[in-house]
């Protein structure tokens, strides 16, 4: 859960990713299974063993935040509404 949501700042509520991810998670273009598979983009988290995410954080992001694709004549086209991040 993001922080300006009330999240908290434990390691199960962490994410080591880059820049890149890291907005494209914050704006829903992806989110990820409680197995770590990835979804809304082609991937797998790898995750260090003694870091345990908290599978409650990632339903809420799927649940609250991830934005599924909208199939279009064919096309995958991400929402781009205007997101505060």
């Amino acid at each position: 859960m993001p922080l300006f949501m009330g999240g908290n700042t434990t390691f199960g509520n962490m994410l080591c990713l880059c820049p890149s991810h890291h907005r494209m998670f914050d704006k829903g273009t992806f989110s990820i299974t409680d197995a770590y598979q990835l979804v809304g983009i082609p991937g797998q988290l790898v995750v260090h063993p003694k870091h345990l995410i908290s599978p409650v954080s990632l339903k809420f992001h799927r649940e609250n935040i991830f934005r599924e694709p909208n199939i279009l004549d064919g096309e995958t086209q991400i929402p781009d509404d205007d997101v505060p991040f």
